[in-house]
């Protein structure tokens, strides 16, 4: 039986993002993800999630309550000085700019070094 999932595992197809994905992890390692992300999560409503539509598709009636403590996490959040020193131990300093995907796909396109990825990602 592994032998058989090993050759099923060898004829698979491997992605061109998998030839280089090792540099581009190193080479973005240092973006700090709150320039990407954002520094919040969204607020998470359960009634956005689980709607009126989907209850009636479900034929179920959308319980009357309210959402508990468990779903307020405001005590447990991460002070501003814990998440700037996480950042600066992890190294994440350097700000996420768009020009620099544009910057390199143009450096692959025209075959100097750059991000592979980036040129397939945006083409």
């Amino acid at each position: 039986e592994d032998a058989d999932q090993d050759k099923h595992r060898a004829a698979k197809k491997i992605p061109r993002w998998c030839d280089t994905y090792l540099q581009e992890l190193a080479r973005q390692s240092d973006l700090d993800p709150d320039s990407i992300f954002g520094p919040k999560v969204p607020k998470c409503q359960l009634e956005d999630i689980f709607t009126d539509a989907m209850y009636e598709q479900a034929k179920k009636v959308r319980p009357k309550r309210q959402r508990g403590s468990s779903g307020d996490w405001r005590k447990d959040r991460l002070a501003k000085h814990e998440v700037s020193n996480y950042k600066s131990r992890m190294g994440q300093v350097r700000l996420w700019e768009p020009s620099d995907e544009l910057h390199a796909a143009a450096a692959a396109s025209t075959g100097a070094s750059g991000s592979s990825h980036a040129a397939r990602v945006l083409h």
